[in-house]
């Protein structure tokens, strides 16, 4: 025999194992079967509403600074100015 038959061999005799073993104990596997189904479904679910909710963030952004120039005299968009060099600065 060379090596190449060996190792069909070995996993002929594997998956025969696992078949038996697969028989026997049907009820925990379907049981897996239909958990596994689920949370991949629940991930799934949860992942688009978390891209959705981060679109909506994303959308819904609001300037955090004030803009560098201002076209606006008044004392009120002067001090927000001051500030926004402040924290940069």
């Amino acid at each position: 025999m060379s090596v190449i038959d060996i190792i069909r061999s070995v996993f002929e005799f594997g998956l025969i194992v696992l078949t038996i073993a697969a028989l026997i104990n049907e009820p925990k596997i379907a049981a897996f079967e239909r958990k596994f189904a689920r949370a991949c479904v629940i991930h799934l679910r949860n992942r688009r509403l978390r891209k959705q909710a981060a679109a909506a963030m994303a959308a819904s952004r609001i300037q955090s600074r004030a803009p560098e120039t201002v076209e606006d005299d008044s004392p009120e968009a002067k001090l927000m100015l001051i500030e926004c060099v402040h924290r940069v600065a």
